[in-house]
């Protein structure tokens, strides 16, 4: 195989059921350029990493699997990429998308070629995607305003926009900018930012794949309780502390407001748990008096 221009780098665990779905969406790609796909199987206990080696052996040149025989999860979700899948990639730009999404364009790879060879100040280029609920029925997309086609490391400041799914960037940085975040978990947001030090960040207005809500998702499983939340909050605070560091301050005013931000949303959400632990019978008549209200 000639040398990929588009390294694919995928992450996967206990995906069986939807692995096949993102892989499929990896070989209808249609480009003018060869691609690579690196999959990553973190000792999935289902059948996840069986499906991978059936599609492997059918496209040897195409797919190189990397099979763990101890889960790195608990290592540092970060970390899987920096020492297992990057390094692997050898084309100029890195294509990503965890096990349980998939793509829906297969001219995707070859839009966002096209855009960053002819938009050499961007280091990054994301596109939209659908939001997809577990039941397969509800469907919305990620982005419901229209954001500008052009975006600077301010924005993403704001806030993290940029499915994982949608992602391509240039293969040419040093990661230990995502060290600090190894033990956190904080998706791709560092990556991102690390990406925008470099450069601009392309958005195409096109839906292009779609990212999956389920029950077995890091985010859904970890922060969809009161106390998962205050947990997610503080790891926001800490998050944003280590990048005002690491930023040289260059950005304290827009992050100690964030900080400030997410300060009032623990101490409101500590708040409803100390209701909800003491007078059980107030919160869950406070509750029902806002759910009543918010019916039409």
């Amino acid at each position: 195989m000639n040398n990929p221009l588009v390294s694919i780098a995928c992450i996967t665990y206990n995906q069986e059921k939807y692995i096949r779905d993102a892989i499929e969406g990896f070989l209808a790609q249609k480009t003018n350029f060869p691609i690579e796909i690196i999959i990553h199987d973190d000792a999935s206990t289902d059948n996840t990493a069986e499906i991978i080696r059936e599609y492997a052996k059918e496209h040897l040149e195409l797919i190189k699997p990397i099979y763990q025989k101890e889960n790195q999860y608990s290592k540092g979700l970060t970390r899987i990429s920096i020492n297992f899948v990057w390094p692997k990639c050898s084309g100029k730009y890195i294509a990503t998308c965890e096990g349980d999404d998939y793509w829906t364009d297969p001219y995707k790879l070859q839009k966002q070629v096209d855009f960053l060879d002819s938009h050499p100040e961007c280091s990054v280029c994301f596109h939209n995607v659908n939001i997809l609920s577990e039941d397969g029925k509800k469907s919305h997309p990620f982005h419901s305003k229209k954001l500008k086609p052009i975006l600077k490391l301010k924005d993403l400041l704001e806030q993290n926009f940029i499915p994982t799914c949608s992602q391509m960037f240039r293969n040419n940085l040093s990661y230990e900018f995502l060290e600090p975040f190894c033990s956190h978990v904080f998706g791709d947001w560092p990556l991102n930012i690390l990406n925008a030090q470099h450069g601009d960040i392309g958005y195409l207005d096109t839906t292009m794949g779609v990212y999956r809500i389920h029950s077995r998702g890091i985010w859904s499983s970890k922060y969809a309780t009161p106390e998962g939340r205050i947990k997610m909050l503080e790891s926001e605070i800490e998050f944003y502390k280590i990048i005002n560091k690491l930023l040289k301050y260059k950005y304290n005013r827009i992050i100690k407001a964030k900080i400030l931000v997410r300060l009032l949303e623990k101490y409101k959400e500590q708040g409803k748990r100390m209701l909800r632990l003491s007078f059980p019978n107030v919160y869950k008549l406070c509750h029902r008096i806002k759910t009543i209200g918010s019916k039409p």
